[in-house]
């Protein structure tokens, strides 16, 4: 009896955050209402009130389930292969915000009320720190410098490529971003040659 409850609460939560995804295509967030948002999902306010205090408390759910697609992508891969070959780390990386256009759609549109890169950006950096991990000491403070720069950067040139139609093959940025992290410079730093020829 539990399992079946559980079930049809997810199915009432998706149909939520589904009918916000799809109004903040239509509008800015902030003109959205509760109304419209039960409207769209086919529920009652009572319904909705039940799972979430606000539209907010929604956006907020959305973020976090987008942060744990990220979070379960990189725990299932092999670490070592990401290692050994950091090109596949930025495919994989690439290709699945290529295929969360919900990812896109709270980053383009949930402006200033999006707490999203806040979220995705520390998974981003956890998973560059595994791959730096082993060759290079976390308590050089180039480290950390990297990593910021690596993971708010792929997000930003993300965002971009996004706004730009995607025209460039996601390829393409796979490529860009293997050759900064793989950087002969990069590379001085990070093992304590502050200045780099």
């Amino acid at each position: 009896m539990m399992k079946k409850e559980d079930r049809r609460i997810r199915k009432t939560k998706n149909a939520i955050c589904r009918a916000l995804l799809t109004l903040m295509e239509e509008k800015d967030l902030s003109d959205i209402t509760i109304s419209e948002l039960t409207e769209r999902a086919d529920i009652n306010r009572k319904t909705f009130y039940y799972h979430y205090t606000d539209i907010y408390a929604v956006l907020d759910d959305l973020e976090s389930r987008c942060t744990e697609r990220f979070l379960s992508l990189f725990s299932k891969n092999d670490l070592e292969q990401y290692i050994n070959e950091p090109a596949t780390f930025f495919l994989a990386l690439t290709t699945e915000l290529k295929e969360n256009e919900d990812f896109y759609t709270l980053l383009r549109n949930s402006g200033e009320h999006s707490s999203l890169t806040v979220k995705v950006i520390p998974c981003i950096k956890d998973c560059l720190a595994g791959l730096l991990s082993e060759q290079y000491s976390p308590k050089n403070p180039w480290f950390n410098y990297f990593l910021d720069f690596m993971a708010s950067g792929m997000i930003a040139v993300i965002n971009d490529w996004f706004l730009s139609g995607k025209e460039m093959p996601i390829e393409n940025l796979a490529d860009f971003f293997t050759s900064l992290f793989t950087s002969q410079n990069m590379a001085l730093y990070l093992t304590g040659e502050t200045n780099p020829e």
